[in-house]
């Protein structure tokens, strides 16, 4: 979760400290790995104007490659379409389609690194190339613009995945009822009559193929969609908004741990009421209070 939801200024700051710490008294170990991070953080490359048309190229697939698998798949692609483009989704659809069409040689649906990069390469041999390699001025400009709008809806992106992740404590890939219910009751204390509302309200927001359950598509896609405005160009939230989200997702995960905490106990207490099973601690329903 760490990962998902630092705020890279942070990651920054950290990686620079990290870099110039101090070696002496340190063991081996220590200064071999300060060594490594050191070394890690040296290859990485810096886009700019004058980064070479095959270092930007690298630096859209990899930006687009949402999970990292390899691949720019539909999901990903239309989720940019319309939260980093403003595209409506008949539009994401369409340009999903045009991509397939242009760079989807193997016919697999989806569109590999190498699919990438030669379509890109093809594309941009012409006048929008210099001799050394660099893209023209204004282009560049232009496509560093487009990157990183996408930057921004990875980032954005990441904090959505947490939450679903913690709704969907089945591990299935999609959100279904009885999930749904028990985390607006045991994380936000909600009835069964309230829960039944949200349940209702998420069906009728996201399940776009009427399956009655909610996949990680349909979810990211009405997510991003509502935190767009939230999320800045560097890919942070606006003032305020990723601790509101934080606190919330902290619920959901306190909620599912104390009900396996729960289960637990009544596994080796088959006997005793519910009602008996340990207590948070004071300090914890305080902060859940102050969050609610």
């Amino acid at each position: 979760m760490t990962d998902a939801t630092e705020d890279p200024s942070y990651d920054r700051k950290r990686s620079n400290e990290e870099i110039a710490g101090d070696d002496d008294g340190e063991d081996d170990d220590a200064n071999e790995r300060r060594r490594a991070r050191k070394k890690r953080y040296s290859e990485r490359k810096t886009i700019g104007i004058n980064s070479s048309a095959s270092d930007i190229s690298e630096a859209f697939f990899k930006c687009m490659d949402f999970d990292g698998n390899g691949y720019i798949e539909e999901s990903e692609s239309k989720i940019l379409s319309v939260v980093a483009f403003n595209k409506t989704l008949e539009q994401a659809e369409k340009h999903w389609l045009a991509m397939l069409k242009a760079m989807d040689k193997d016919l697999d649906h989806k569109i590999s690194k190498q699919e990438y990069i030669d379509w890109w390469t093809q594309i941009h041999a012409n006048e929008s190339v210099k001799e050394d390699g660099t893209f023209v001025e204004e282009y560049a400009k232009y496509l560093l613009d487009c990157l990183k709008r996408i930057s921004s809806v990875k980032v954005a992106q990441k904090m959505c995945d947490a939450f679903f992740d913690a709704i969907d404590y089945n591990h299935d890939g999609f959100l279904e009822e009885k999930e749904v219910k028990n985390v607006s009751r045991w994380a936000f204390g909600k009835s069964p009559k309230q829960a039944e509302g949200t349940w209702r309200d998420m069906l009728r927001k996201m399940d776009l193929d009427h399956d009655s359950r909610i996949s990680k598509e349909e979810y990211q896609r009405y997510w991003l969609l509502k935190a767009k405005e939230k999320i800045q160009p560097d890919g942070t939230f606006v003032e305020g908004y990723k601790r509101y989200l934080l606190k919330k997702l902290v619920m959901i995960k306190n909620g599912n741990h104390r009900q396996e905490q729960i289960r637990k106990w009544q596994l080796e207490n088959p006997n005793t009421s519910k009602d008996l099973a340990p207590v948070q601690s004071k300090k914890t329903v305080a902060f859940l209070e102050e969050t609610s």
